[in-house]
């Protein structure tokens, strides 16, 4: 959980200066082109039901 944290605080800060050293007009087309970018990603796979009974009791006993 905390490598988590530090791994996403750390692409946050990595993001940061990638933005801080692009230009207004650089910018103003990220912005743009963002959208269509995040829609042309694949979905994660769907679970069937018998795939997902065997982990939800998994999670029940170590959430215990």
């Amino acid at each position: 959980m905390i490598f988590r944290l530090i791994l996403f605080v750390w692409a946050f800060v990595l993001d940061l200066a990638a933005v801080s050293r692009l230009a207004e007009d650089e910018k103003d087309l990220e912005i743009l082109l963002l959208p269509r970018v995040e829609r042309k990603q694949v979905r994660a796979p769907r679970l069937r039901r018998w795939q997902k009974v065997p982990l939800a009791a998994l999670a029940r006993v170590m959430h215990l």
